[in-house]
This record gives structure tokens, C-alpha cells and sequence, in this order.
């Protein structure tokens, strides 16, 4: 059975150690935030400390495609998803009184719709597989 993790927003913060942490118990990982380089040196420490494979995609998942463009990356990569951490998200710049419908509309895609989208796109995979794990993380 494969051990990969896809952690989205895991150029930084929370994404970054559960990224550090799957692979330092032997596991996988699919990487994915906005910003590249960082996603990219931590593809390098990762493989260089724990001798895993990582895979990095610099998607934005809060653009109107963004977690569709994900999951394609992933399937065309060939790679199961095992464990899915979905951390990426977070409000837009601002203080959140000052948001108008469109910030409000950004924050739920991001932090609630692209989460249920990547479920629904992993979880038949899962299911037939017999073994999966989901952890949802959101912030506003």
C-alpha cells in the first residue's frame, strides 16, 4: 500500500510541518500552494532528509479553477492520494468588516468549496482502496 499525503497550502505554516512531518515517518508527498520556489525547496529538504518522493504543484487553489487544475496535475502525475490535508485557504487581505460580497464569496471557495471539491475527487480512490485519511483545516 502506498503512504502519499497531498497537503494543499504547504509552502509555509501548518501545510509545511504536516508535509515535514509525513515524510519523516516514511510517507509521500503531493505539494501544492501558490508560491513555487518555496514549494520547491521544500521538495529538496524533504527528498534529501527522508529519501521520499515529493511532487510540487504551484496552483492557486483560490482561482476559479484552481482545485480542478489540481486534481488533473495529480492524475496526470499518476499518483494515489492516501491522506489528504486540506489547509490551503484563509481570508482575503483586510479587515473582514471591510469585505464586500466578493471577499466573503473568495473566503467560502477557499476555505469550504475547494476542501469538498478535493474530497469528492479522492475519496472513491480511497474507498476502493480500503485505506484513506482526510484532515480539514480552514481559517478566517
Amino acid at each position: 500500500m502506498s503512504n502519499t499525503a497531498l497537503i494543499t497550502g504547504a509552502s509555509s505554516g501548518i501545510g509545511k510541518e504536516f508535509a515535514r512531518y509525513h515524510a519523516s515517518k516514511g510517507g509521500d508527498v503531493i505539494l501544492t500552494a501558490r508560491r513555487e520556489a518555496e514549494l520547491l525547496a521544500l521538495k529538496d529538504e524533504l527528498e534529501k532528509e527522508y529519501k521520499i518522493s515529493a511532487h510540487v504543484f504551484a496552483i492557486d487553489l483560490g482561482a476559479p479553477n484552481g482545485a480542478i487544475d489540481l486534481i488533473k496535475a495529480v492524475t496526470d502525475a499518476k499518483v494515489d492520494v492516501d491522506i489528504l490535508i486540506n489547509n490551503a485557504g484563509g481570508p482575503p487581505p483586510g479587515d473582514f468588516r471591510n469585505w464586500d460580497r466578493d471577499d466573503w464569496i473568495k473566503a467560502v471557495d477557499a476555505n469550504m468549496l475547494t476542501g469538498i471539491f478535493l474530497i469528492k475527487a479522492v475519496v472513491d480512490g480511497m474507498i476502493e482502496r480500503k485505506f484513506g485519511r482526510i484532515v480539514n483545516i480552514t481559517s478566517a
